[in-house]
């Protein structure tokens, strides 16, 4: 009797720890641009990422004295009209949603520095994650256009992180209906507009590449 009570609760213990070794491997890792600071400055672990984009409202928040993608400040060209915020119907490089929110939730957690776009496109946040699921990293991209023709060959946009991802927000949130491409791969990929800039685009995939250009 001894004995199976010793071999019940070593059964216990171990069920114990593989279930809880199984919540510690939910871990989202990221790799910020270089101008942005790293997660561990942030004092945010992957396991801690993972669970706060698991959970994270996704509701975009809008200032009450403008909207997303008009261009309120001085100094800067003005758009006539708010950047049609899109999501890729083609699929081509669907990005995980939850890698997507993950980054979403760096983002916000930035706050306020500022990061300046131009007409490349500039990986802000590159995540996936370790929860054994296949689904696509996420990248968060940025890129600028501008509607001034004596500007456009060389568009530059700033706005701040909690702005971006107010852009990435409405991608999450109004993108993942697509379902899954011809290649098997399923999840997100759209672009809106920065929060408060219509020349300070953000796109989501997993690939950097234009959307509609779909790898054959």
């Amino acid at each position: 009797m001894a004995r199976s009570g010793v071999s019940d609760l070593f059964t216990i213990f171990a069920v114990l720890f593989m279930l809880t070794s199984s919540v510690l491997g939910h871990e989202i890792f990221i790799k910020p641009h270089p101008s942005l600071p790293s997660l561990e400055s942030l004092g945010i672990t992957p396991a801690q990422l993972y669970d706060m984009a698991l959970n994270m409202t996704t509701d975009v928040e809008e200032s009450p004295t403008e909207s997303r993608g008009i261009l309120p400040r001085e100094g800067r060209h003005r758009r006539s009209a708010a950047y049609t915020d899109h999501c890729d119907g083609n699929l081509c490089a669907p990005a995980g949603w939850i890698e997507a929110q993950a980054c979403a939730v760096f983002l916000r957690t930035v706050g306020d520095v500022p990061f300046t776009a131009d007409k490349t496109f500039q990986v802000l946040c590159e995540a996936h994650a370790t929860d054994g699921s296949n689904r696509p990293r996420a990248l968060v991209m940025a890129y600028a256009i501008i509607t001034n023709a004596r500007v456009q060959d060389t568009p530059r946009a700033t706005a701040a992180a909690r702005d971006i991802a107010e852009g990435a927000l409405w991608v999450v949130n109004r993108c993942d209906h697509y379902g899954c491409n011809s290649r098997g791969l399923c999840g997100i990929s759209g672009t809106a507009a920065a929060r408060g800039n219509g020349d300070f685009l953000v796109y989501i995939a997993s690939e950097i590449m234009p959307q509609g250009a779909c790898p054959r």
